[in-house]
C-alpha cells in the first residue's frame, strides 16, 4: 500500500498463526491502535471486515495472555542456566 504522501506500507504478518483470526489482531489492537485509530479502521475495512462481540473478547482475552508470556519470558532471561539445571543446589 502507498500513503497519500507517497510512502510504501506494508503490514508484517511474523506473529500470525493457525488460530482464531481475531488472535493476530492483538499486537495492532494493544500497540498501534490506541495512537493511531484511524489505521485501525483503515486495516479492518480493507483486510478484515467489522470486529463482532467474539472477535472483541477474544482480543482481549489474548491480550492478557501475551502480558503474561512476556512476563514470563522476561523472568526467564534473568535465571542462569545453572540455576535451572540445578535448582537443589541454591
Amino acid at each position: 500500500m502507498r500513503g497519500d504522501d507517497g510512502t510504501m506500507r506494508l503490514i508484517d504478518y511474523e506473529h500470525a498463526r493457525y488460530d482464531l483470526a481475531a488472535r493476530d489482531l492483538v499486537r495492532l489492537a494493544t500497540r498501534v491502535w490506541p495512537r493511531r485509530p484511524d489505521l485501525k479502521e483503515s486495516f479492518l475495512f480493507f483486510t478484515y471486515g467489522e470486529l463482532d462481540d467474539l472477535d472483541l473478547a477474544v482480543i482481549e482475552h489474548v491480550t492478557y495472555l501475551d502480558a503474561l508470556t512476556a512476563r514470563v519470558r522476561a523472568a526467564g532471561r534473568c535465571v542462569s542456566r545453572i540455576d535451572v539445571a540445578h535448582p537443589a543446589s541454591q
